[in-house]
């Protein structure tokens, strides 16, 4: 069976393929039949595809990257693909667009499930905010939520860890008595600096609170 996981968001590559071992481990808990290849490393051994389980029921063979191997490496791989035994489960990760109209581009298109994990954008990224929020416990509002996508977009692991910091909830007031406490010599190391703009922005901020 060949899974195919397409796009180059690391964060949604790597909760798929976490999800994807944990259901295989809660069958086979040992794990001595799960085997990770990353492809930056050099030749890798595609014979772990054409093995059969010796310790568990099935085998669990996960491909990271596979859009960073050369053409030829890219062939190699595609050739194991298409005679894997019945008792094993290859995931691929592109990571990287793979090369148009290849066997390996024409193979994966074929694969028995597909699972995306291109970057996400408007209203999928706002709900994936949300869920992740309701995840965490988090009551989060609709002001938030954009603030935090306007800062960081959809990079999903700055998202994620602002998300578990909680920093995102703090007041502007809770803000500034953390800027006093983190840097209450601001003015004086901007004015012995020179950097007059900078001061003139700081004054007018704090003018404000």
């Amino acid at each position: 069976m060949l899974i195919f996981i397409n796009g180059t968001d690391s964060y949604l590559a790597r909760e798929a393929i976490n999800k994807l071992k944990t259901k295989y481990l809660e069958k086979n808990p040992d794990g001595s039949e799960l085997i990770q290849i990353d492809c930056d490393v050099k030749s890798p051994n595609w014979a772990d595809l054409q093995a059969v389980p010796l310790f568990a029921t099935s085998r669990l063979v996960i491909i990271k990257g596979a859009g960073n191997l050369a053409v030829k490496d890219q062939e190699s791989l595609a050739a194991y693909l298409k005679d894997i035994p019945s008792t094993t489960v290859a995931v691929v990760w592109d990571q990287k667009l793979l090369k148009p109209k290849s066997v390996l581009s024409d193979l994966t298109y074929k694969a028995a499930k597909t699972i995306s994990a291109e970057p996400l954008v408007g209203t999928k990224l706002i709900s994936w905010v949300n869920i992740q929020a309701k995840t965490l416990g988090i009551e989060i509002t609709n002001e938030q939520v954009r603030s935090l996508v306007d800062r960081f977009d959809n990079d999903l692991w700055a998202l994620s860890t602002e998300l578990k910091s909680g920093i995102f909830q703090q007041t502007e007031a809770d803000g500034y008595r953390h800027e006093l406490i983190e840097k209450p010599f601001l003015i004086f190391d901007l004015v012995r600096s020179g950097q007059w703009s900078e001061l003139r922005t700081h004054l007018a901020t704090t003018s404000r609170r």
